[in-house]
């Protein structure tokens, strides 16, 4: 009998499922605050989403950055040496994000990989470019650490020393948030990110 159980009995599936282009636009448009823990939020979900990054790859980008001012007094970022993840620019590509991998399945500090998220996503309607820059100038992650790690307090610009954990609640409250009714949110979490590059 437990053979006949086992060969033909099969749990529901819990892999977690991709979004579409029209459900990910929705949730850029409407499923985030628009305060620093929500673009934190936001961020979270984009770079693994443009990136096709694995929820720990994501949570342990370090950030190396200066914020400088210009002639106009702006604050400008500058990225560090040694930068995880940095804006760079050139004629062919023009702005983009450069992500530096070396903390994932089947990579190492001797091999890593990179990942490319272009100045602005169309279909999207997202800027991610803009957006980081935004992020850093805002909300001032500390220099050295996880970018992704929590705003712990918004007022005083503090921030959890630890690696981001709730990236899948991040992607969950998101598309809640348009999409209320929709039973597959319980199939939906950080490696829904990733799957949906494609």
């Amino acid at each position: 009998m437990v053979d006949t159980l086992s060969a033909t009995y099969k749990k529901k599936s819990q892999a977690r499922v991709a979004l579409s282009i029209a459900q990910a636009r929705e949730m850029f448009a409407r499923g985030f605050n628009n305060d620093v823990k929500g673009r934190h939020n936001r961020l979270a979900v984009m770079l693994p989403l443009l990136g096709m990054l694995r929820q720990r790859a994501a949570t342990m980008l370090i950030v190396l950055y200066r914020l400088v001012p210009d002639q106009n007094n702006q604050l400008q970022v500058v990225f560090d040496e040694g930068s995880d993840i940095y804006v760079a620019e050139s004629e062919d590509a023009g702005r983009h994000i450069v992500i530096n991998v070396d903390v994932d399945k089947n990579v190492n500090a001797l091999k890593r990989r990179q990942a490319y998220i272009p100045d602005e996503v169309p279909a999207l309607g997202v800027r991610p470019v803009d957006e980081l820059l935004a992020y850093l100038r805002e909300a001032r992650p500390p220099s050295g650490g996880y970018l992704l790690s929590a705003p712990k307090s918004v007022a005083q610009r503090t921030f959890r020393a630890n690696r981001f954990t709730a990236m899948a609640q991040a992607f969950k409250r998101a598309f809640r948030r348009v999409y209320p009714l929709d039973p597959v949110v319980e199939l939906i979490g950080s490696h829904s990110g990733r799957k949906s590059l494609a």
